[in-house]
């Protein structure tokens, strides 16, 4: 929503969020997800929130990758907003991880589709 920024009130919660336009930065000062990347990653998210979709992000690293022990970044949420900040979170602070969206059916609690959306540069 394109709400004024005149003290409106908006449905982000109280902390700061990063910026989703593929603009969102690391601490080093290279961009995230450069835009192609992660607009096709937010692109995702709030698809699977249109179709009723709770989102969950998960990170792993080369090693953990091997063995399949994904750790979850953020609990899953319905809230678009909220699962792009935590998607450019997750980008910003494991810059060389696997990265991965998940949709979670919230009535019947089960996964429907999890997609990596970055992958470690090679080496």
């Amino acid at each position: 929503g394109n709400k004024p920024l005149n003290g409106a009130p908006s449905d982000s919660s109280d902390r700061p969020q990063p910026a989703v336009n593929g603009t969102a930065a690391h601490s080093n000062g290279t961009a995230v997800a450069e835009a192609p990347a992660f607009s096709e990653a937010a692109q995702r998210v709030r698809g699977l929130v249109a179709q009723g979709y709770c989102v969950g992000i998960e990170h792993v690293d080369r090693r953990r990758f091997q063995t399949n022990a994904w750790q979850s970044f953020a609990a899953a949420t319905q809230q678009e907003r909220q699962a792009i900040a935590a998607l450019a979170d997750c980008l910003m602070q494991h810059p060389e991880h696997y990265v991965r969206v998940i949709g979670v059916d919230p009535k019947a609690k089960r996964r429907i589709t999890e997609a990596i959306v970055q992958r470690p540069s090679r080496r």
